[in-house]
């Protein structure tokens, strides 16, 4: 699941293409290792839980957690490799808006580039809705794209740092939105938490002539 509003049927079309993933994010296992490594009944929600590769990695290092996902394709994809490995597939169906698809008292939620997909009025809301949703002293492990990204350039003029890209799904041109935050963006975001660490990761390819930049967003209730 990404922007609350898109045509679905463009993600859909990555995860029938095999674009699943299988690994976790190595920065959050970086996250959950230093900040709940002693906590193994801790609670996780996963916003956009795709095809549930950090389900899977949460489960298998003794945590609960569940999922939102927007995609039905996605969360089959994900129940399937859950049921293989014997572990549970709690996944809920619809959008990442929709507070009723929360739980209270939540230890941590994470967030791996999905908000950056929405508006900005609506990641406002759903930063409000995890916020509420999380016990006081609870994480929220949060990444968007960096405006150093090359692939900002790319992209048509929305809302300021929010760039539209067009996809083509099923012969349609469809709208898809990616935030670039600036680091003033990204504080008054998260303004609503007590504690708020930011980091920024890069990598380049085609020898050094693309850069994939991403902020590291770590949120303290």
């Amino acid at each position: 699941m990404k922007h609350a509003n898109s045509n679905l049927d463009v993600w859909d079309n990555l995860y029938k293409n095999g674009i699943q993933g299988k690994y976790p994010s190595e920065m959050l296992i970086r996250f959950i290792n230093s900040k709940f490594h002693s906590q193994k009944n801790a609670q996780f929600l996963d916003l956009g839980s795709g095809t549930g590769r950090h389900l899977v990695y949460l489960q298998e290092n003794g945590y609960k957690c569940f999922g939102i996902e927007h995609s039905q394709l996605a969360i089959d994809i994900a129940r399937t490799w859950l049921d293989e490995r014997g572990l549970q597939s709690n996944i809920k169906q619809g959008s990442i808006m929709d507070e009723s698809l929360y739980q209270q008292g939540l230890d941590g939620i994470i967030d791996i580039a999905t908000l950056q997909h929405n508006t900005k009025s609506e990641i406002k809301k759903i930063i409000e809705i995890v916020y509420n949703s999380l016990k006081k002293g609870g994480y929220f492990f949060s990444m968007f794209k960096h405006p150093d990204d090359s692939l900002l350039s790319t992209g048509e003029e929305f809302d300021g740092s929010t760039k539209k890209f067009i996809q083509t799904s099923n012969k349609h041109e469809v709208q898809a939105l990616i935030n670039f935050p600036n680091q003033i963006e990204v504080k008054e975001m998260f303004s609503i938490f007590s504690h708020l660490n930011l980091e920024k990761i890069s990598w380049t390819y085609k020898n050094q002539k693309e850069v994939v930049a991403d902020w590291i967003i770590t949120a303290k209730k």
